[in-house]
């Protein structure tokens, strides 16, 4: 998979998933976010990585929003 591939494959699974803590990678991130973590010959370990920094980031919020009560 090239870069654009990557990037749509990204955004695709992005959108799917939307309300599950992928709302940033659709609000925030561009391309260049994302080809951050591009790797080439090895785009699953690069959408692992991007799957983990999600899930880091929701876990965070989902941890402040128990404390605002």
């Amino acid at each position: 998979m090239n870069e654009q591939q990557f990037i749509h494959h990204v955004r695709k699974y992005a959108m799917d998933h939307y309300e599950k803590g992928w709302d940033y990678v659709v609000e925030c991130w561009d391309d260049g976010d994302i080809l951050e973590y591009y790797i080439e010959g090895n785009t699953n370990k690069a959408f692992r990585n991007i799957a983990s920094a999600v899930n880091t980031r929701r876990e965070y919020a989902n941890e402040i929003r128990s404390t605002a009560f």
